[in-house]
């Protein structure tokens, strides 16, 4: 909508789901307000999406994956499909952990010591390893590789 695309060009650039959700709220908008109805069932608009979606072309960079098991923001599920149904398949070299017990707020905070190292072993221009051989194509932090 008019209000939608206005919206967007201050307010969605700013922050996660939760947070465009609560600027929406805080505008008075409604989701009806700010989204086109038929958005989903306009082509151009599903291809512009589809094309944004992850996993369409390999990443030659490394990629460093880190899920939360009691994220309720991102279900572990949709990234495990993510690495294994996409990443993996297209070649992308992805070292994908699971942080048990961490949540979608905290994950970055319980990561950290592993983000870290694996951004310094990066830097270092140390190989970089990948989960996507392994059973699950995922590790638990600290048993990674």
């Amino acid at each position: 909508t008019p209000s939608g695309i206005a919206f967007s060009s201050s307010e969605v650039t700013r922050g996660c789901a939760g947070q465009v959700s609560a600027a929406i709220a805080s505008h008075g908008l409604q989701p009806q307000g700010v989204f086109l109805a038929a958005a989903s069932s306009d082509p151009v608009v599903m291809a512009h999406a589809r094309a944004n979606d992850p996993g369409q072309v390999r990443t030659t960079a490394p990629l460093l994956v880190v899920q939360g098991t009691a994220d309720g923001t991102v279900p572990p599920a949709l990234t495990d499909t993510f690495v294994t149904s996409a990443a993996c398949p297209v070649g992308d070299t992805v070292e994908y952990l699971h942080a048990p017990g961490a949540t979608h707020e905290t994950v970055v905070v319980v990561a950290a010591p592993a983000i870290l190292s694996w951004m310094q072993q990066r830097l270092a221009d140390a190989p970089a390893p990948s989960t996507c051989t392994r059973p699950g194509g995922v590790a638990d932090l600290g048993q990674s590789g």
